[in-house]
């Protein structure tokens, strides 16, 4: 048996967006744009750290393709190391994915 929603919590749960301004500010903010920078470093290293393994490729090979250390791979997968764009997109491809750039 499904248990019923309750109205009254669902009604009193905090938005995210109201968390984030509480936290950080608004959007636009310096403490704000520095969060959602590193929100998207963060989101883009878990996705390739992640497909990295799917397609069973070790941080020592990954670095044998790109000509880095197995450790800059370490620290870049615990965002410790910021890179370029150039190394960003020779590690997309290097484990089959395609980085593209839309202008919106």
């Amino acid at each position: 048996m499904r248990k019923r929603i309750d109205i009254n919590k669902l009604n009193s749960l905090a938005c995210v967006t109201d968390i984030l301004n509480a936290e950080y500010r608004a959007k636009g903010i310096s403490n704000r744009i520095e969060f959602d920078a590193k929100s998207l470093v963060w989101y883009y290293t878990e996705m390739i750290k992640a497909h990295r393994k799917s397609v069973g490729i070790t941080q020592r090979q990954l670095a044998e393709m790109i000509g880095v250390s197995p450790q800059y791979i370490s620290k870049f997968e615990r965002g410790e190391v910021e890179i370029s764009v150039t190394t960003f997109i020779q590690l997309t491809e290097a484990i089959g994915l395609r980085f593209a750039l839309a202008i919106a």
